[in-house]
């Protein structure tokens, strides 16, 4: 997107929220905005408004973690991808981001968890699968990640990160 159009789509939403300063899209799309600029401080201060207006707003959780992804705040990311889960407990985004947040945290059976609810509502995503697959290889369970990764394959030849741990994984100690 061009600078100029976010700087313009952010006056109108700002000018919309002079008319009803609890729209909740207007905040959520400043939010939004703000984080295309890479203005997290901005962003957040827009996310956090959209969420004292609604608490649950899915939307708003997930970008909140989004941008304490990219800090490297691993603990926020986590906390705001419980609370997106606790509301939407079917989104398999959600489940398989809070799994990678786990794993990077070092929360193995939560992030073991994580993946196999993710898999429950898509069975074939090969991220949440590669997810398990190096949750298993962490645990010491080589032969369920080897199986892991063939069944990625098979879904997704061209999945060279699947590929690659599959060679690690049989190519023994060396």
């Amino acid at each position: 997107m061009e600078q100029g159009y976010i700087d313009s789509a952010i006056t109108i939403l700002k000018e919309a929220l002079e008319i009803d300063p609890r729209d909740q899209v207007a905040l959520l799309d400043l939010g939004l905005g703000y984080i295309t600029k890479e203005d997290y401080d901005q962003a957040l201060k827009w996310l956090r408004s959209t969420l004292a207006v609604n608490p649950r707003h899915v939307k708003a959780l997930a970008n909140m973690a989004r941008i304490y992804i990219e800090r490297g705040e691993v603990d926020s990311t986590i906390a705001y991808l419980e609370r997106a889960r606790d509301v939407s407990p079917g989104d398999a985004t959600m489940l398989l981001n809070l799994g990678n947040a786990y794993r990077q945290k070092g929360m193995v059976s939560e992030a073991r968890e994580a993946f196999e609810k993710a898999l429950e509502i898509e069975p074939d995503n090969v991220l949440a699968l590669f997810g398990l697959a190096a949750t298993r290889a962490g645990e010491g369970e080589t032969e369920e990640a080897i199986a892991i990764l063939e069944r990625i394959l098979t879904i997704d030849p061209d999945f060279a990160p699947a590929s690659q741990a599959l060679a690690r994984l049989t190519s023994g100690p060396g």
